[in-house]
């Protein structure tokens, strides 16, 4: 076998997520999501290092280690996502 590879692909993804109708629960009506948070990884395959993005009060920040930074929304959509939190507003 040959040694892992990271894919450092852009993925784009959005502020607003929407599912329609019977793809999520069975639910007849669009449910809508909002970004809450992004992890980004930072270097290669076999090393690297984490940075977390989070929706504080409508504010955004950046986490790296034990630095914190509010950051423009730019800034979170234009990271190289590794993981997406999304929260519903259904039931609120």
């Amino acid at each position: 076998m040959g040694l892992p590879v990271k894919n450092n692909s852009f993925f784009q993804f959005p502020q607003k997520l929407r599912v329609g109708e019977g793809i999520l629960l069975q639910k007849t009506q669009e449910v809508e999501y909002e970004l809450k948070a992004v992890i980004e990884h930072l270097g290669g395959s076999s090393s690297g290092h984490y940075v977390t993005y989070k929706l504080e009060d409508s504010t955004w920040f950046r986490c790296s280690d034990d630095k914190v930074a509010e950051v423009p929304l730019n800034e979170v959509l234009n990271a190289q996502a590794y993981m997406l939190f999304y929260e519903s507003s259904f039931g609120q």
